[in-house]
């Protein structure tokens, strides 16, 4: 299956084939990150990759969120086949994770929403690249959907190895997740007839190396496509946002929003919106803790799902 996901409007360009060398494999460590995000815990193999998360009171509404970035948790069988030290490790969780999203969208939960949650870090598999690197352009600079290098280039996992590490992820983690979210997006559709997603995600203050620095960097951006986009309610959430005294923009500097292969341009009852949060507004990038505006960023986000929710 294939996804339309959230992508860089335009990516710098960057020669991708002038990769910095790396040190030799460190020796097989456990070492878990808790930068303020979740729990530090380990997942079995028996253990999905996805949690799911409903209210046990508020009647269902046909709306999912899907967080797929939030966790900074590598299993220990994971972290084994990469190449960085654990030094290198934390800087890369404490950059490319989207933290706290799970938290920023819990009001979906609240008012009937299922909110279906990755339980690991993107560096163990990203679910919102496309299964096939031909179709990935992200696979360029080597951020498949198994990442192959860091975002500064670095090598994660070793080359050699990486084609059979690369399908035990896939099996691993890829397909049940997918196989789940799709399932989830089915039932919603034979119960209410539609389906809304909100894609949760956040994003640096500082544009990352592949990323088009030109490019506004907003307080929150929002990303559809012109099949799956919910027409009908952008001006409205584009008003809240601006009357809370936050800047807002669309497609830039990301553009579309999650939706399973499966339904991508097939079932136009399945809507799909990004909501894109810049971290710079509720959390301190330095050291992954949550910022003064962390509360007001996160009435916000619920203004905007409640919006949304009266268009279900």
């Amino acid at each position: 299956a294939q996804f339309y996901r959230r992508f860089n409007q335009q990516l710098s360009g960057r020669n991708t084939s002038t990769a910095k060398a790396l040190q030799p494999p460190i020796p097989k460590v456990v070492t878990l990150r808790n930068l303020g995000v979740g729990e530090n815990l380990m997942l079995s193999d028996k253990n999905p990759p996805f949690e799911i998360k409903s209210s046990p009171v508020k009647p269902q509404l046909p709306l999912i969120c899907h967080i797929p970035h939030s966790s900074t948790i590598v299993p220990n069988h994971v972290r084994n086949t990469f190449l960085i030290s654990n030094s290198d490790l934390d800087k890369q969780i404490l950059t490319m994770t989207d933290h706290f999203t799970d938290e920023l969208f819990d009001e979906v939960k609240e008012l009937g929403g299922l909110m279906f949650v990755n339980r690991v870090s993107r560096l163990v598999f990203d679910p919102e690249r496309f299964l096939n690197d031909s179709d990935e352009p992200m696979s360029a600079y080597g951020m498949g959907a198994v990442y192959l290098k860091t975002k500064n280039e670095l090598f994660l996992r070793d080359v050699k190895e990486y084609t059979k590490e690369r399908e035990k992820i896939i099996e691993e983690f890829f397909n049940p997740y997918l196989l789940k979210i799709e399932n989830e997006i089915e039932g919603l559709l034979r119960k209410f007839g539609k389906c809304f997603i909100v894609d949760g995600h956040s994003f640096p203050l500082i544009p990352f190396p592949y990323e088009n620095a030109k490019l506004i960097r907003p307080d929150i951006c929002l990303g559809y496509d012109s099949y799956h986009g919910p027409k009908e309610i952008l001006d409205s959430l584009t008003d809240i946002i601006k009357g809370q005294g936050l800047s807002v923009s669309h497609n830039i500097p990301f553009s579309g929003s999650y939706v399973p292969g499966k339904f991508y341009r097939k079932n136009l009852k399945v809507k799909s919106l990004m909501i894109e949060i810049n971290r710079g507004t509720y959390m301190d990038e330095r050291t992954g803790t949550k910022g003064p505006r962390f509360e007001k960023i996160k009435k916000i986000t619920s203004k905007i799902i409640n919006e949304i929710t009266q268009h279900l």
